[in-house]
């Protein structure tokens, strides 16, 4: 199987910071990839998916210079 042949999914995430024991997620992306019924290549089409996250605590002035 080619692979514009298979579907897939590809996840982003985005934080208050970079520690997993303190800092929380504020945001997730997706976006899949579903091939064309027959495989017709570069017929494929993108489904993106987003979902913000109230993280329950201000987003830090450092999160956001980035």
């Amino acid at each position: 199987m080619k692979i514009s042949e298979s579907a897939g999914t590809c996840f982003d995430t985005e934080t208050t910071g970079t520690d997993p024991a303190s800092d929380r997620v504020v945001e997730v992306g997706a976006v899949r990839y579903v091939p064309a019924i027959g495989g017709v290549p570069d017929q494929g089409r993108w489904v993106p998916v987003y979902q913000r996250v109230n993280p329950g605590r201000p987003i830090p002035a450092e999160a956001t210079a980035v």
